[in-house]
């Protein structure tokens, strides 16, 4: 009779997790794909299980499987609410959403990562990003992407008295970001 197949060696947690994490950031997915599936697999409860869900994301828009990665990062969002990576994984799935060209999902994923997480890097990286875009919404309001959400007021509905100031004083914020928002979609 056959010898019975032995189980798999599973690597502990972190050494099997810093693998896949050097296999991402050597820009090598294949890898790192199933190495953070593995890992998620073997310890779903860990400390490292919301950086290895976001890592396993990043991996799928490296490669510019953007749906794979909008469902990875929702993963993080809604299974580990209180981890520090979600405010990422609201900046990054909004990004993925942009390069689908889906502007309402996008613009709803900034409007949570604002509306929820207005103090963090990703915020204020987000809003320094949408230079053109405040000036598009406070002419057209949020309608223009289909949001509703109050939560969208602080980032897209900008009051236009700003605006209308720097025009009078000859300056124009159009130019400063070396493109429209617009054409970066």
């Amino acid at each position: 009779p056959a010898a019975p197949a032995r189980p798999q060696a599973v690597l502990p947690p972190e050494e099997l997790y810093k693998t896949a994490l050097s296999d991402d950031t050597k820009g090598d997915y294949d890898l790192a794909l199933p190495g953070f599936r593995s890992y998620l697999q073997a310890y779903p409860r860990t400390s490292l299980a919301p950086n290895a869900q976001y890592w396993l994301a990043e991996c799928y828009f490296s490669q510019k499987s953007y749906k794979q990665a909008i469902e990875e990062f929702d993963v993080v969002i809604r299974e580990h609410g209180d981890s520090p990576k979600v405010p990422s994984a609201l900046f990054k799935q909004g990004e993925a959403y942009t390069q689908l060209g889906d502007i309402k999902q996008a613009t709803s994923a900034f409007c949570e990562l604002i509306g929820k997480h207005g103090k963090t890097r990703e915020a204020r990286l987000h809003s320094s990003l949408v230079g053109l875009q405040h000036l598009v919404y406070a002419r057209h309001g949020r309608e223009l992407m289909g949001c509703k959400s109050p939560v969208c007021k602080p980032c897209y509905c900008r009051d236009d008295r700003s605006i209308n100031t720097s025009r009078k004083q000859g300056r124009s914020r159009e130019g400063s970001s070396g493109g429209s928002w617009s054409a970066k979609l």
